[in-house]
């Protein structure tokens, strides 16, 4: 027996719509209904603006002058590029 796993995300009516394709075939359905967070349909500069609002000064101020320049190095441990 082979099954075959696909999620879909929507609202009830959206995956109403795509269970049509599954017409006459056994389906197991688990519903997991979520709750989007205030502002989650505002702008990524928004989004940023209050992720960044709430990192005290410190821990921006303990950066590396070369951070954005290094990135890679910085989180994965790549070498700096010369």
């Amino acid at each position: 027996m082979s099954s075959t796993v696909l999620e879909i995300e929507g609202t009830a009516e959206e995956i109403q719509e795509r269970l049509n394709q599954f017409a006459g075939q056994r389906l197991f359905v688990t519903i997991q209904a979520s709750v989007e967070p205030p502002g989650v349909h505002g702008s990524v500069d928004a989004a940023l603006e209050e992720i960044w609002r709430d990192v005290p000064v410190e821990a921006w101020e303990s950066l590396p002058t070369d951070f954005a320049d290094h990135i890679d190095h910085y989180l994965y441990g790549i070498a700096k590029d010369q």
